[in-house]
């Protein structure tokens, strides 16, 4: 940028008004929070700090908001000063979040499509907010990460290699996992902090250490709880939860020490568990039984706390979340409102649900299809529809993506950043690609 135009803004920031009359108490409380920092400062301060001294808010949302949220994500890590104003001033502003809210709602984003190819067959695959920045609030970073297998002079072995998306995709580890066990067979898959968790269809888990000075995994433990085929593995911060054809589910703790403690061996479901979600210390999961039950690792108990029943079909996807719950069968999605297990409304005609999210920031419900579709909803009710109402039985989707080929029978993997979402569709029967979709609501 030509020293021109910092000398004119620099110039047009000394007569410009500091805001309007109604903003003004919220700029005088955020001048007395800056100046100490600036006053601080040591050298010359670049525009955005010159702006800000001046109580210019409005011209600093101004120039923030012509860029994209990748770009904003380099504008915070440009220096500490800069960080701040973004995260502080930036993305909290109500014009700005009202923006994202609203783009979200209506589906209006700036898309870019990217492909990861000569990959083998794929086993499992995650899209995760990035490592360090989880605890960030206002964040557009993410991680995916996938498990694969290739023919290596005639054998056949197990790759884990996960990318960031920061800008553009980049490489960050490649990892040789196993060889083939003609014994075992591979059923489902999960990764975080550099531990991988495999099931089989024999009822094992394996769980392996991954470390930047090895190129190849180490197990570190092997559980024995299932009798039967291992479904799903889910793990997060504190514990492992894994779910089994045995109608059994298995909760591991992970210990301060390293040591993996295996605290609960939960059972009531009277078919196969196909699918848990885990929040927190709480866990729902969904059975071929045709109910969902939410259960507490901080309980001493086994007994779950919740049934939640309904449903015509085996339940097939849950997700959770703090005050809601989200169940979907063969043929219809079912929010309930937690702890009191009422029925917020009935989504109908939705047709292999593959994966549910949902977006606390936007009060939006995400559905992947079968067919690598994305499709959104409110969470709570509809207008005029009471809780259970058949006002409230409508398919009244905000808006919904199809891909281009909807014969296609495709996994997906759905990750939302703050003002972003990334879609992962694979085919695992064939090989060699990812298809990834970055939507970008700062538009």
């Amino acid at each position: 940028m030509s020293q021109l135009f910092w000398n004119m803004t620099f110039m047009f920031c000394q007569v410009t008004p500091s805001v309007l009359a109604h903003d003004s108490d919220f700029l005088h409380k955020k001048q007395q929070q800056w100046s100490c920092i600036l006053k601080n400062s040591k050298g010359i301060m670049d525009i955005l700090s010159l702006l800000l001294d001046r109580g210019c808010i409005h011209l600093i949302l101004k120039i923030l908001s012509s860029l994209d949220s990748w770009d904003l994500e380099v504008v915070g890590h440009v220096c500490q000063t800069w960080g701040q104003i973004l995260h502080r001033l930036f993305w909290p502003h109500r014009i700005v979040r009202y923006h994202v809210v609203r783009n979200k709602r209506l589906g209006i984003s700036r898309n870019e499509k990217l492909t990861l190819l000569d990959l083998g067959e794929i086993v499992g695959c995650g899209v995760v907010e990035a490592n360090n920045v989880t605890r960030r609030k206002y964040s557009n970073i993410f991680n995916i990460w996938l498990i694969h297998s290739k023919y290596v002079e005639e054998k056949k072995l197990y790759f884990l290699d996960e990318w960031i998306l920061f800008q553009h995709l980049s490489s960050i580890k490649q990892c040789r996992l196993f060889e083939e066990d003609p014994d075992t067979s591979i059923n489902c898959c999960d990764y975080k902090n550099d531990i991988l968790a495999v099931g089989t269809d024999e009822g094992s888990i394996n769980v392996y250490q991954l470390t930047s000075t090895k190129p190849t995994a180490t197990c570190i433990s092997v559980i024995n709880t299932h009798s039967k085929a291992v479904l799903r593995i889910i793990l997060s911060d504190t514990m492992m939860v894994s779910c089994s054809q045995d109608c059994s589910l298995t909760v591991v703790k992970f210990l301060d020490s390293g040591s993996l403690l295996v605290s609960h061996v939960l059972q009531g479901h009277v078919s196969r568990v196909r699918c848990i979600s885990v929040f927190g210390d709480d866990i729902l999961s969904g059975s071929d039984d045709r109910s969902a039950k939410l259960w507490s690792s901080k309980s001493s108990s086994s007994s779950a706390i919740l049934t939640l029943s309904g449903h015509a079909w085996p339940v097939s996807q849950v997700c959770l979340s703090r005050t809601t719950a989200v169940t979907a069968d063969s043929c219809s999605v079912r929010v309930w409102s937690l702890p009191d297990g009422h029925i917020l409304r009935t989504l109908l005609d939705q047709a292999n649900v593959m994966e549910i999210l949902i977006d606390t920031r936007s009060g939006l419900l995400v559905m992947c299809y079968g067919d690598g579709g994305v499709g959104c909803c409110d969470v709570g009710q509809t207008e005029g529809g009471g809780k259970g109402s058949e006002d409230g039985k409508k398919k009244d989707l905000k808006w919904i993506w199809r891909k281009s080929n909807p014969s296609e029978k495709l996994s997906s993997k759905v990750c939302l950043g703050h003002s972003t979402m990334m879609h992962a569709t694979y085919n695992g029967t064939q090989c060699n690609k990812v298809d990834i979709n970055i939507h970008d609501f700062l538009c």
